[in-house]
């Protein structure tokens, strides 16, 4: 059966291949966001060649005003929210702390509010593994601590407001029975991602037919979780019925940044990627948290299992900046 959907952060990497798919499905979409994806952009190329515009209403708004998600919800008979409006800048998250908590916490809170006041059935949250204290155990399940007396966030502002936002979440479940879930994604990546996570530059530079150095990072890893899986995840959890509320969404595999390069150079055997000795301050402090994932409640539960294998993502990656490409020149 057919929804109207609400999708917040609708121009953004996440939100943008969501608007897509459920489309694709049959909904109608209701993309909110501040502005519409930048023209010619990946996700602006990705609506158009999905031939998503007939179900796709765009809201101009900002998260952080109450009425105007009020608003938006009331004149458009939306049925269920999927909450990805987020600042994710990691300067603003390490020097604005309170801009964090406006967007992330109180545009959070107005999605929960506005799900609680017009009965609507379902808000899925797009939370992160960040929230996760330094790794006390592997595989790291979803009841591993987030807080630990002796430890602080990994990821500045940015691991509080998502913390912080699931809890409201928990609690406008348990209090007013509000069906909320969280889906805590680790390193999505794929066609118009923002935060390089070195897979980025290294696909794009590629493509373009430039070499790639970087100053440090060859042996960090993490679960790299293709945007397509993460997607299908948000599909899932919209339709589901779940005893638990939050869930782990990755792959369950670490993977380094020189794995990836040589599945890049695999694919382009000319791409010259190389790695330098340095250290990077941020990596060496988010990579405490990145342990083996367990995705055993979000099999249970939602009946997710991931399709793409790193090498299987990285070359769909490859292969849509290739179109991309050719479709801007």
């Amino acid at each position: 059966m057919a929804d109207t959907i609400l999708v917040t952060g609708a121009s953004g990497f996440l939100g943008g291949h969501l608007v897509s798919k459920l489309v694709q499905l049959g909904h109608r979409v209701i993309a909110f966001d501040l502005d519409l994806p930048r023209p010619r952009s990946e996700i602006d190329w990705l609506w158009r060649t999905g031939k998503t515009n007939d179900l796709v209403k765009f809201v101009k708004g900002n998260i952080t005003d109450l009425q105007a998600v009020l608003q938006t919800v009331k004149e458009n008979g939306i049925t269920k929210i999927v909450h990805a409006a987020v600042v994710n800048d990691l300067n603003i998250l390490r020097t604005n702390p309170l801009y964090t908590l406006k967007v992330n916490v109180e545009g959070t809170l107005n999605a929960l509010e506005a799900v609680r006041l017009f009965g609507l059935e379902k808000i899925v949250l797009t939370s992160s593994i960040s929230v996760y204290a330094p790794k006390q155990y592997e595989p790291m399940d979803e009841r591993h601590p987030v807080l630990l007396p002796d430890e602080g966030p990994t990821l500045f502002s940015y691991s509080c407001s998502k913390l912080s936002a699931e809890a409201f979440g928990l609690h406008y479940w348990s209090t007013y029975g509000v069906d909320f879930l969280a889906l805590r994604f680790s390193a999505l990546y794929g066609l118009g991602m923002n935060y390089p996570m070195y897979v980025k530059p290294m696909i794009e530079n590629s493509v373009l037919g430039r070499d790639t150095f970087f100053e440090s990072g060859k042996d960090l890893a993490r679960d790299y979780t293709y945007i397509n899986d993460a997607v299908h995840s948000i599909e899932l959890a919209l339709n589901k019925k779940t005893k638990n509320r939050i869930f782990n969404v990755a792959t369950g595999h670490l993977q380094t940044p020189f794995n990836i390069a040589q599945m890049v150079m695999a694919l382009h055997p000319s791409a010259r990627i190389g790695f330098g000795e340095g250290r990077d301050p941020v990596e060496e402090r988010t990579v405490k948290t990145r342990g083996v994932l367990a995705i055993e409640s979000a099999r249970q539960e939602l009946g997710f299992s991931p399709e793409f294998s790193l090498e299987q993502g990285v070359a769909d990656y490859f292969q849509s900046y290739e179109r991309f490409i050719r479709a801007s020149e």
